[in-house]
């Protein structure tokens, strides 16, 4: 069976894009994974989104679709949390090993 073709970047932007990427790629974990989003960016699935929690007046540095906290993940950058395609392959990937708030 063949694989799905990626979805070129700029055509790859809104939550409908994100959401058939998910259904193609996440298999039973498909549902949860579009909920833990949805709860992560609070309901706006913005890939540039960054997390609202403040700890001693010092905002969290996580970032992106699946909010992948950069002091945790020293090896992922900015601009690879707030990339579409690289937060969803992540969560996909990290759904049962990774943590989230909002699972």
């Amino acid at each position: 069976m063949a694989e799905a073709a990626e979805p070129p970047q700029e055509a790859f932007s809104t939550r409908a894009d994100f959401e058939k990427y998910i259904d193609t790629h996440a298999g039973v974990n498909a549902t949860a994974i579009k909920k833990v989003i949805n709860c992560e960016t609070g309901g706006t699935w913005n890939p540039a989104i960054q997390s609202n929690y403040y700890l001693h007046g010092v905002r969290e540095e996580s970032y992106g679709l699946s909010q992948i906290n950069l002091p945790s993940h020293p090896n992922i950058s900015k601009a690879q949390a707030t990339n579409p395609k690289f937060a969803l392959d992540y969560i996909i990937k990290n759904y049962g090993k990774d943590s989230w708030s909002c699972k």
